[in-house]
């Protein structure tokens, strides 16, 4: 009883503090669920081409294409834009991808190629919107760790969920007008939390950036599997149930992780590989069997696909948070493979969709489906027992329990907390003084906060007068003299 009041407890303290956290993620999952994940704003365009594959295609691949160029470009470059105006800019040429397929999907022109053309622009823009929004909320995330990030994920889920319901509760027309606003508001909830959360960007340039191939091919088996449900659930007569199983599946899935995670206190090795993974297989298995158990597996695909995918975000925020790795870096080249992932699944169920074994209905006769369920069992399991591996342990990641508090990761934060307490300092000097702790320069600190170079000139001196202090050199030495103390206090506690 304890435990699950200490539970309850954590959820709702992490709520109160971050309150924006979870609204943002809510509007950002929803946004994803309907752009990407479902044929409800983006059907119908190469139908006549292969079966199974919608226009959602061309959103998702621009959303994986992109997070390719953002880990190239850091890789190469360490390119990292940061300017408000660059999220206002972004938040408006993704409200312009929706307008456009809007207009074009109700109002289309007498000319079919240039209809197709302008649904083309309108969901390229929404995939690439979609990645750089995704950069943003992986980049405060990354600051939290794994183990809040599973709190925001999992009630991030529950008000995406709720939001999906109303939605199809209400007309086209009315959802499609919600959508357009829907990247505005995640924008806003990121630069509000940004006010209050300070995010400091760890020192990236001489970070040797390895590619973790386990978690890359972590994530690629599982977009694979989304996919290839993905034409399944587009080609059957059970489509019409796609919203109420997938709100269904994502909150049981959202609220088992909560449990396993924070209560349990399970290694990612066994939650990702020993739950997640039994679990998409399960599914597949459900589907192979016959098409009366299809709306189980796909009940129990939805749980699995959400528990994996919360567990994927704080994986990334853990290898940021406490391997100090880039943001950019991680997010890009890890949701890069879960993307082509999910293309390559919708891709190979179409294609089996289009073999002379399968039925026009593949669900009434079950050959596609069970060849399709059967082949992703035997891919699922055999990932699971090679991937499954102690050696994850020299990434950092194998028996690490998100559920863990993050103390160590958390450090810095308390060193310059206990530096700057009793001087009276403001909110924005107290997160201007860890800027200054961390090494950044005055141009550097105008750039990460938004603020003239003046601005930052007049709170820095605000700072030297209150704390009695002449450089930031001696800001640096006064968050280093902290740590000393900590370890002298710990020596002495040993002794």
């Amino acid at each position: 009883m304890q435990r699950g009041t200490s539970l309850i407890g954590t959820i709702a303290s992490e709520l109160r503090a971050h309150p924006l956290i979870t609204l943002g993620f809510s509007l950002f999952w929803t946004w994803v669920w309907l752009v990407v994940q479902s044929s409800a704003l983006n059907a119908g365009v190469f139908a006549g081409l292969m079966p199974g594959i919608g226009r959602w295609v061309i959103p998702l691949t621009a959303y994986g294409m992109t997070f390719l160029v953002m880990g190239i470009l850091f890789r190469q470059l360490r390119f990292l834009p940061y300017q408000k105006g660059y999220l206002i800019l972004l938040a408006c040429m993704t409200s312009i991808g929706v307008a456009i397929n809007a207009t074009f999907t109700f109002y289309p022109t007498i000319e079919p190629l240039v209809t197709t053309a302008l649904l083309v622009l309108g969901g390229l823009l929404m995939g690439t919107g979609t990645a750089m929004i995704h950069m943003e909320w992986g980049r405060i995330l990354g600051r939290l760790g794994p183990r809040k990030t599973v709190i925001h994920g999992a009630l991030g889920t529950c008000g995406a969920m709720i939001l999906i319901f109303i939605l199809f509760l209400l007309s086209d027309i009315v959802t499609w007008c919600f959508v357009a606003f829907l990247p505005i508001g995640c924008i806003a909830t990121i630069i509000l939390q940004r006010r209050t959360l300070v995010v400091v960007e760890l020192p990236s340039a001489n970070v040797k950036l390895n590619v973790p191939w386990r978690f890359l091919c972590t994530s690629f088996i599982q977009g694979t599997a989304f996919g290839i449900l993905q034409t399944l659930l587009l080609t059957s007569s059970a489509s019409a149930q796609t919203t109420a199983i997938t709100v269904v599946g994502s909150l049981i899935g959202a609220a088992a992780v909560l449990v396993v995670v924070l209560h349990f206190r399970w290694d990612f090795n066994q939650l990702i590989y020993q739950v997640g993974f039994v679990l998409l297989a399960l599914s597949f298995v459900l589907m192979a069997l016959a098409s009366s158990v299809f709306i189980g597996g796909w009940l129990i695909n939805a749980i699995g696909y959400r528990f994996i995918d919360i567990l994927m975000w704080a994986l990334c925020t853990h290898l940021v948070k406490q391997r100090h790795l880039p943001t950019n870096w991680v997010f890009a080249i890890t949701t890069c493979a879960l993307l082509m992932g999910q293309v390559f699944g919708a891709l190979m169920g179409a294609v089996v969709e289009m073999l002379p074994l399968t039925a026009p209905t593949v669900i009434s006769d079950g050959g596609g489906t069970s060849l399709l369920a059967s082949l992703m069992v035997f891919i699922i399991l055999t990932s699971a027992l090679l991937l499954f591996n102690k050696d994850n342990l020299q990434v950092g990641w194998g028996m690490i329990r998100p559920g863990d508090e993050d103390d160590q990761t958390d450090s810095f934060q308390i060193r310059c907390t206990l530096a700057t307490d009793g001087f009276e300092l403001t909110p924005r000097e107290t997160e201007l003084f860890a800027l200054l702790a961390q090494g950044m320069n005055r141009d550097d600190i105008s750039t990460r906060l938004y603020l003239s170079r003046e601005t930052v000139k007049t709170h820095t001196r605000n700072i030297y007068r209150k704390m009695d202090l002449h450089s930031q050199e001696q800001v640096i030495d006064l968050v280093a003299q902290q740590q000393a103390v900590a370890v002298l206090s710990q020596i002495k506690t040993t002794l």
